[in-house]
């Protein structure tokens, strides 16, 4: 599974995603010593996603329309769903069918279902939008967006509103009742999180210079929302059809509450910036006339009327600016705008110059209303950037003549919000890297402890192996020694001890006097 890269599977729609990222954890989840599973994807269209996400498996893709070039190819079939009798029974071990049961009209919705039982071995995988939880009036809404900018229906939702969305308890009873078939059944995908993202990608359709930067949205949505993304009124079911036994799924535990509150910022941010840019009709002109602006506060705050503004050339070339502010008494305060609009810049110098030639460094001071910052790079991904000089005092700022800024605008406007947006990515990315490398870190510290515990188990093992050798050698001395004094007190008892004992006390009595 390609993860990196222009290719990479997390660049796809993220309606797509949800869908095919889904239906593959289903898959993975009933799937036993890695068997290789006959699967058949109904409504495929061209992409083949669905084996992007299942490389190992066999997949063929079935459409009522195709076109020409994709008839020669042995893994499309053409054929209506509905009624498939090219296909014998059981052909495939799991049939899957996402977002295609609300395009079948409502007369032929049972004949659907029970073809895709009847050509499965084992299930059917089951995706789509029903009649339930507000989706119906969400999607007219989303279709009206559309409709108001572009002046007409979306194809695709103009068929659901048409066809009507299938009723969820109607399905589930045909199922059940009908097919005889065991059901497990989950929804997917926050509401209000598709009616957003739906009107996003309606609000940059025709503008295929924001289509990467729409791109780069997707991309973090599939990367760090998607596993939270469950509320309680999801756009999609997804019905699993089973023959023999009931499924099991375990595939999540969070909700779209638990989405870490960073990423929930960082992708309304994203799509603020898109908006911002979208609905700006003049910015190559705009970019024109770009400008840095100092805000000069004197105890009343900032205001256009306290300001200095220094207009920016139209090139990545390292730009000096002198902003002079000696006609200003009484600064309590400053604050930068380098440019206009989004840019990604790099500050070479920004210091504070006084009238004694002397200099404050700013650069330490610097607080921004940043998406990223690396050394002496600054990614602003809004259109308004802001610095602001953090503890700066009334004595640095007393006799201060001119703030002077060198600095390089490497991308500009719609440029650097693309730049900013993969910056993100990438920050989230090394700080998934760096948390990975901590928990091997502890691993392998853990690891260690745990074999330098094994060898002082082994060590505290052999001495009580010692220990016990050396008790049982106590213990049979002990058994030796009752041995003896048993012996003893049967010679001392016995008759021949007691006849020969005069003899012993002559024997001794002469001992002693010769």
């Amino acid at each position: 599974m390609n993860t990196t890269g222009n290719n990479s599977i997390y660049n796809i729609p993220f309606d797509q995603y949800q869908r095919y990222k889904t239906a593959s954890l289903i898959v993975e989840n009933i799937r036993n010593n890695n068997k290789k599973f006959s699967i058949l994807e109904i409504g495929a269209n061209e992409h083949k996603n669905l084996e992007r996400f299942l490389p190992d498996d066999n997949i063929k893709y079935l459409d009522i329309q195709l076109p020409e070039h994709l008839q020669k190819d042995k893994n499309y079939i053409l054929a209506d769903a509905t009624s498939m009798p090219q296909i014998e029974d059981n052909k495939f071990d799991i049939v899957v069918a996402l977002d295609v049961f609300e395009h079948i009209p409502q007369s032929l919705r049972n004949d659907f279902l029970s073809e895709l039982n009847r050509v499965s071995k084992e299930l059917v995988i089951l995706a789509g939008p029903f009649n339930e939880n507000g989706v119906s009036s969400t999607e007219k809404k989303v279709n009206q967006y559309y409709k108001k900018k572009y002046g007409g229906d979306y194809i695709w939702l103009k068929e659901h509103i048409e066809n009507k969305l299938p009723e969820l308890n109607i399905t589930i009873d045909y199922i059940k009742n009908v097919l005889k078939c065991n059901i497990s059944m989950f929804s997917h995908g926050s509401l209000e999180l598709w009616e957003k993202l739906m009107q996003l990608h309606f609000e940059v359709a025709r503008d295929m210079t924001l289509q990467s930067y729409r791109m780069n949205i997707d991309n973090f949505y599939n990367r760090y929302l998607y596993n939270f993304d469950i509320s309680k009124n999801n756009y999609r079911e997804f019905l699993i059809i089973n023959k023999n036994k009931n499924i099991k799924l375990d595939l999540w535990n969070n909700t779209i509450s638990d989405a870490p509150t960073d990423n929930i910022e960082y992708f309304n941010a994203f799509i603020e910036s898109l908006y911002i840019i979208s609905q700006n009709e003049s910015l190559e002109q705009k970019n024109s006339n770009t400008f840095s602006q100092l805000f000069i506060d004197q105890g009343n705050g900032i205001s256009e009327e306290s300001s200095i503004r220094l207009p920016v050339a139209g090139n990545d070339e390292v730009q000096t600016f002198t902003f002079d502010i000696s006609k200003y008494e009484n600064i309590t305060n400053l604050r930068l705008d380098p440019l206009n609009e989004s840019c990604v810049l790099e500050i070479e110098r920004l210091v504070l110059v006084k009238v004694d030639e002397s200099e404050v460094d700013l650069t330490p001071k610097i607080s921004a209303n940043v998406c990223s910052h690396h050394g002496k790079s600054y990614f602003f991904e809004f259109f308004d950037p802001q610095i602001y000089f953090e503890g700066l005092s009334s004595e640095e700022l007393s006799g201060a003549k001119s703030l002077e800024m060198v600095v390089r605008y490497a991308h500009v406007a719609k440029d650097a919000v693309h730049v900013c947006a993969n910056q993100i990515a990438n920050d989230k990315d090394h700080k998934i890297n760096l948390l990975l490398q901590e928990i091997e870190s502890k691993n392998q510290e853990i690891e260690s402890k745990n074999q330098e515990i094994e060898s002082k188990n082994q060590e505290i093992e052999s001495k009580n192996q010692e220990i016990e050798s050396k008790n049982q050698e106590i213990e049979s001395k002990n058994q030796a020694h009752l041995l003896l004094e048993d012996e003893l007190v049967r010679l001392y008892s016995s008759r021949s001890w007691k006849i020969t004992r005069p003899m012993r006390r002559l024997a001794r009595f002469l001992r002693k006097y010769k």
